[in-house]
């Protein structure tokens, strides 16, 4: 959706509260969805509505909570196994290979990567990629907010209500339009617009007792129908970014602010989509159903088990105002036959009904995979070696490499190249060396290498040439020559990058060849001198006697280290 609908009776303003209003119906057919997985699973996004009020009850209708702890495990191992500040999670590398040979270029390289992990560790981004991840888990859609903080230097980090943002895709299936509705107190709007505010607001402001009432604005991103890469100007960028307040201000209104960016500011990321859709499903719709059934089971087990424990009763008329049911009691009767109490509910079937719970909450760890996520000592436990258990765990990584490879290509490829353009142009991080000036730019590709996408890339790369290798051997040992079709530089390549070795500890083509060609001149070296040695003692067994001055005598004082050696 790019800005090229006009309305020549319409402000600018007016347009763009048309078309947020257009993608919000878009959107409306997956609330239902969304507001019942934050009713069960996440009830801290139970407040979808638009007038909630801050600090309103959750979790109310919750009488199950192991969806909950499902949730938690494959959230935390989720982003454990793949973005965590514990682990080494990325590195970058030069799709060029030329580059790889060129020691600054190298190094230069190096230091990106060490500076990038500086950044993601001094500011909140660890905490708002947990939410990233949680909501879109959860709701198979979620935005992450990445800006320039220009006063402190830095970039902010921020995960949206899943409410906030409305989004449209192009023709290629990526998102390339969001909106994003949000609340402001008026002390903070006039603090960012000042003048430009509404009379509403800015009295609000300058007012002790509503300074801080909320008010809506919308912030709205979409390709710029004036985009011109080779102009300067944020007028020319890529995207187009544009404020105003979600209230009309009236025929002269103006928009609080009109910018322009080269990439989307709010990354959106979708668990897994259908292509005639613009939001995603995941596999918490797929286990909506399931998660409903076992929170009805724990409200009616709620209800058997405390009709377990304090049961309605059946008593003679005569007891009416005598009766006492509390522990340690004593109801004394004559005739007991007449006379006794019992309880009205003999025969409830709780351990069926725990059965059943049982077998549902089974099901949903299946769907979950939550297992996977588990310590090595669990997922192995029926397993008769750790070789075997690690082999287990990266046949299971199978099943999230769809989830996984979505997720680096949409969720995290954006959010570390515009963190990487950021900090760039603000001139914040390393230094370009003079050798790089010659090449293009998209010459630096991202590297996964958390253990989940180090399990899929031996999984999918380097097993396979493993077994190609195993398979080789028996066949060399009967035709050696058939290891010449082979290209073992290649192979070596793939299976050190396949298991994760750093690109600094793999050497360049050009090194190699110099390596090769020393040890090379010294075989080559050691040769002569053995057959140096091997004429040498050759030559004593010889009848005639060795001339003085000759190429044997020569030769002789070599071997044995003397005059001309």
């Amino acid at each position: 959706m790019s800005d090229v609908a006009t309305d020549l009776n319409l402000t600018e303003c007016e347009r763009h509260r048309l078309r947020y209003n257009a993608l919000v119906k878009k959107r409306d057919p997956f609330l239902s969805d969304w507001k019942e997985i934050a009713k069960y699973v996440d009830p801290r996004r139970e407040l979808m509505d638009v007038d909630f009020e801050q600090g309103e009850t959750v979790g109310k209708y919750i009488y199950d909570i192991s969806p909950i702890i499902y949730s938690n495990e494959l959230v935390n191992g989720f982003q454990g196994n793949i973005v965590t500040p514990s682990i080494l999670w990325f590195d970058l590398k030069f799709t060029n290979p030329e580059l790889r040979d060129i020691p600054e270029a190298q190094q230069w390289l190096e230091d990106w990567v060490r500076y990038l992990y500086r950044v993601f560790e001094n500011t909140k981004f660890y905490n708002a990629i947990h939410e990233y991840i949680k909501d879109c888990i959860h709701f198979a859609t979620s935005t992450i907010t990445v800006e320039d903080d220009i006063g402190k230097q830095c970039i902010n980090y921020r995960t949206r209500h899943p409410m906030e943002t409305v989004i449209a895709e192009n023709r290629q299936g990526d998102v390339d339009t969001a909106y994003r509705k949000y609340k402001l107190s008026a002390t903070a709007a006039f603090k960012a617009w000042g003048e430009k505010l509404s009379d509403k607001i800015r009295n609000a402001a300058r007012n002790s007792s509503t300074m801080y009432d909320e008010f809506e604005f919308i912030f709205g991103a979409f390709p710029n129908s004036n985009h011109d890469s080779t102009k300067d100007g944020v007028q020319f960028k890529k995207f187009k970014l544009i404020t105003f307040e979600a209230e009309s201000k009236g025929p002269d209104e103006e928009p609080l602010e009109v910018s322009g960016d080269s990439d989307l500011p709010d990354i959106v990321w979708r668990f897994d989509k259908n292509s005639n859709e613009w939001y995603g499903r995941g596999l918490f719709h797929d286990g909506l159903r399931l998660i409903k059934s076992l929170n009805a089971k724990g409200k009616d087990l709620g209800k058997a088990s405390h009709l377990a424990v304090s049961p309605a009763w059946y008593a003679p008329e005569s007891h009416r105002g005598r009766l006492r049911v509390t522990p340690d009691t004593f109801n004394y009767y004559t005739k007991y036959a007449e006379e006794k109490i019992e309880s009205i509910h003999k025969d409830i079937k709780y351990p069926v009904g725990l059965d059943r719970v049982q077998d549902e909450r089974h099901q949903l760890r299946e769907l979950l995979m939550v297992d996977y996520f588990l310590t090595l000592h669990e997922v192995a436990k029926d397993v008769k070696t750790a070789t075997h258990a690690v082999e287990l765990k990266g046949e299971q990584s199978i099943m999230l490499g769809t989830s996984v490879g979505r997720f680096e290509s949409e969720g995290l490829d954006p959010l570390l190249n515009r963190t990487f353009r950021i900090e760039y142009e603000a001139g914040r991080g390393p230094e370009v060396p003079e050798v790089l000036h010659d090449y293009g730019g998209d010459t630096i590709q991202i590297d996964y290498i958390g253990p989940l996408s180090q399990q899929q890339r031996r999984l999918f790369k380097s097993r396979g040439i493993m077994h190609s290798l195993n398979a080789l051997y028996g066949v060399m040992g009967m035709y050696p020559p058939a290891a010449d079709k082979v290209d073992f530089d290649f192979v070596t390549e793939e299976i050190l990058e396949g298991y994760g070795m750093p690109q600094k500890g793999i050497r360049g083509d050009e090194e190699v060849y110099k390596i090769r060609a020393a040890k090379a001149q010294r075989a080559e070296e050691e040769r002569k001198i053995m057959l140096t040695k091997e004429l040498a003692d050759a030559f004593p067994k010889l009848a005639k006697k060795v001339e003085s001055g000759s190429v044997i005598e020569q030769a002789q004082q070599a071997a044995s280290g003397g005059v001309g050696g």
